[in-house]
């Protein structure tokens, strides 16, 4: 039963990919270069981070979807709970990280670019 869900998930993942891409361009097909054309290194770093975030927001509406999954299929069963709340709160750290790196990245290059001529 296990290796069934595993297996519809991963289908789920792999077949819904191309479509946000399609929608987001508007049905045009083919995928946009989230780096587009940076001018200095301060804006391709943020470029790197921005699409880094995007990634990561895209897996974390994953992990929370498949932590309130196995919420409900844990049937009372403290393990699977246990299992369950520990998958939230990894999601939730990891998130945390991402706007954190975000936020460390806005601050270090306004460092730079008050201290450097």
């Amino acid at each position: 039963m296990k290796s069934l869900i595993r297996h519809v998930g991963i289908s789920v993942i792999l077949f819904s990919l191309p479509f946000a891409t399609l929608a987001k361009q508007g049905g045009s097909g083919g995928i946009e270069n989230p780096l587009k054309n940076n001018s200095n290194i301060f804006q391709f770093i943020q470029s790197i981070i921005d699409a880094a975030i995007q990634l990561g927001a895209v897996i974390a509406v994953i992990a929370v979807i498949y932590a309130g999954f196995l919420f409900v299929t844990a049937q009372g069963e403290e393990k699977k709970i246990t299992d369950a709340k520990r998958t939230l709160i990894y999601t939730l750290i990891g998130v945390a990280i991402l706007l954190g790196a975000r936020v460390l990245t806005d601050v270090v290059i306004n460092t730079v670019k008050s201290v450097a001529p």
